[in-house]
């Protein structure tokens, strides 16, 4: 049994494609919990409407995306949890495929597939590890883009989750990718198959979101001491990405704070970017 966790903030526009996505599962013992994060739109009017007796509706005050994911899971009945953000979209035997990978890879705590991203019409797979099984190395992979996982790609037990810590509430950008670096950091193993088991759309929003406090992106939260050789190239690559970004948005105040804080990581983040140019995969 699955609890498939959706967290819902102001997406009256797209959250009944999402959750139609869910109902339409071709594995059907599921609980679907949409935690509504204090929506000030259509969107728990919209959700309210649908008639499904595997549905549970949760309100709460805005908190953000984090505080609501972890919400989801404390409320989960089931001892697998599935995330899926309110504007995405799992093809009808997603869940069916991660419970299969489950029963051949028992041994893993978090099993996750391959997506896809949709551009103007046009859509392309995200991951090009081919093989299916148990992750080995999974941070030089992930470093090089050939696997990782995001919400709507993976399942996770209830109890690794939550000895994990959860999302950090510290954490509006990048939340996601800070909870997959500590959780493959840990003793937790990875399972993973090639099938594309769901698709988001590409937009503008990395350069056009709202300017957020610098202690609230992921890159001042990053901690080089315990990061590994692989997670370092990684690290000080986004941060170099993000210095850039911050430049040409002229938002200094978070320029100098980044910088001041890792200082040697930024040049090091250049060599990051040439290595995963140019370096063997």
């Amino acid at each position: 049994m699955i609890s498939v966790v959706i967290p819902l903030y102001n997406k009256a526009n797209c959250i009944v494609n999402t959750i139609n996505s869910v109902l339409l599962q071709t594995y059907t013992n599921f609980e679907l919990l949409i935690i509504d994060d204090g929506s000030t739109d259509e969107s728990l009017q919209i959700v309210r409407q649908i008639k499904d007796g595997r549905i549970r509706i949760i309100g709460k005050e805005n908190e953000g995306v984090s505080k609501t994911r972890n919400r989801g899971v404390s409320e989960a009945k089931y001892d697998l949890i599935f995330f899926l953000d309110a504007d995405d979209y799992i093809y009808p035997y997603c869940l069916e495929s991660l419970m299969n990978l489950r029963d051949k890879y028992p041994k893993a705590d978090l099993w996750s597939a391959n997506y896809e991203k949709i551009k103007d019409d046009d859509s392309s797979p995200v991951l090009y590890y081919s093989k299916e099984g148990y992750i080995e190395n999974p941070h030089r992979l992930y470093f090089y883009r050939s696997w990782r996982f995001r919400a709507g790609s993976y399942l996770i037990t209830k109890k690794s989750f939550i000895e994990n810590g959860g999302f950090s509430s510290e954490v509006s950008v990048g939340e996601d990718y800070l909870f997959s670096q500590h959780y493959i950091s840990s003793r937790f193993k990875c399972a993973y198959t090639p099938v594309i088991i769901m698709s988001y759309k590409l937009d503008n929003r990395s350069l056009s979101q709202k300017k957020l406090h610098y202690k609230k992106v992921v890159e001042w939260h990053f901690d080089f001491h315990k990061a590994n050789s692989w997670q370092k190239l990684a690290f000080s690559e986004l941060i170099a990405k993000r210095i850039v970004r911050d430049i040409i948005l002229l938002n200094f105040e978070e320029f100098f704070a980044l910088a001041s804080k890792h200082k040697f990581w930024i040049i090091y983040g250049l060599y990051s970017i040439l290595k995963k140019k140019f370096g063997r995969k």
